[in-house]
């Protein structure tokens, strides 16, 4: 397969600063990547899965240029890369989105005859034009993302990068960006895309493949449902008050509907379903019908997952 960007023996190690009391003291070094072999094809996404600290968000630094690798060699066979930061501050908030992207597109080095038109290119394509004067600080944590693809847009971008699709977005949120980056950028579009999150269902729904990583190294690549194994968890969400037609179109997409009345409203929980797409479904039942966020109730996340994690070879 052709690939649009390629990691081969990947390693890298951050050493620590020295310190002020005892400068004599070794410095510490923590190894954020080891060894990682990674490919993307073209018109193709990659989740990236794993926990905190599994090296995720290096690895996009280092496909973007902002890090460099230790060993290893990085190929990337793409016109232009576009890189969505995730979980920081990464705009200016008391300039408009507009003037954000302004700014970026002249660090980008587009030229100053298209800027104007390139940033409001990309802020339609997110659906921000009617917000393109308002201060950032404005924005909803959703309107930000969106304003980071944008950004990202700005060069037309054949590889996107993408740290954190979703963050603690809402499900309504997440499911519009994830179908935005598999049905739009990627599939419509025929771009690209390394996408790293925590949220399985997430990466069982827009991704090709899957690579997880634990402690800066590949334990295991493939497709979702041979990485990741079936889904073994319930969802719930709580509801003002019980609504058997809200109960009924959740029974059309997921098993096991069960209701327990609390305080306050009702409880709605169901057993995730083998389909990402079912799942966005009932949560989009859930959002249009007034729930709470919809929460992971039984088991942290799939028994083959976690097994990957723990170094055990039973998967």
């Amino acid at each position: 397969m052709d690939t649009c960007v390629s990691f081969s023996g990947v390693s890298k190690v951050f050493t620590g600063p020295v310190s002020l009391w005892r400068p004599w003291a070794p410095r510490r070094r923590t190894e954020a990547l080891a060894d990682v072999d990674v490919d993307v094809g073209f018109g193709e996404v990659v989740c990236l899965v794993g926990p905190n600290g599994a090296g995720k968000t290096t690895l996009l630094k280092i496909a973007a240029g902002a890090v460099l690798p230790d060993r290893g060699r990085v190929r990337v066979n793409a016109a232009s890369v576009g890189f969505v930061a995730g979980g920081e501050r990464s705009f200016y908030w008391r300039l408009s989105a507009a003037e954000n992207l302004r700014f970026f597109a002249v660090l980008y080095g587009l030229p100053a005859r298209e800027v104007g038109a390139g940033v409001a290119r990309a802020l339609a394509r997110v659906g921000l034009a009617d917000r393109a004067r308002d201060p950032v600080r404005a924005y909803s944590s959703g309107m930000r993302q969106r304003l980071a693809f944008a950004r990202a847009l700005l060069v037309d971008p054949a590889l996107l990068l993408v740290d954190e699709l979703a963050g603690e977005l809402d499900y309504a949120t997440t499911l519009a960006l994830a179908r935005f980056v598999r049905d739009d950028l990627v599939g419509g579009e025929g771009r690209s895309a390394l996408v790293a999150t925590h949220q399985l269902w997430l990466a069982r729904m827009i991704a090709d493949r899957v690579v997880v990583l634990a402690g800066g190294r590949v334990v295991a690549a493939g497709p979702p449902e041979a990485v990741l194994g079936v889904p073994a968890a319930r969802y719930g969400a709580r509801l003002p008050r019980e609504n058997e037609s809200v109960i009924a179109a959740l029974g059309g997409h997921v098993a096991d509907v069960a209701v327990e009345a609390r305080a306050g409203g009702v409880f709605v929980s169901f057993t995730e379903p083998e389909e990402a797409e079912a799942l966005a479904a009932a949560f989009e039942v859930l959002a249009a019908a007034g729930a709470s966020r919809p929460v992971r109730i039984a088991g942290e996340a799939e028994t083959a997952y976690l097994a990957l994690l723990s170094g055990r070879g039973d998967v």
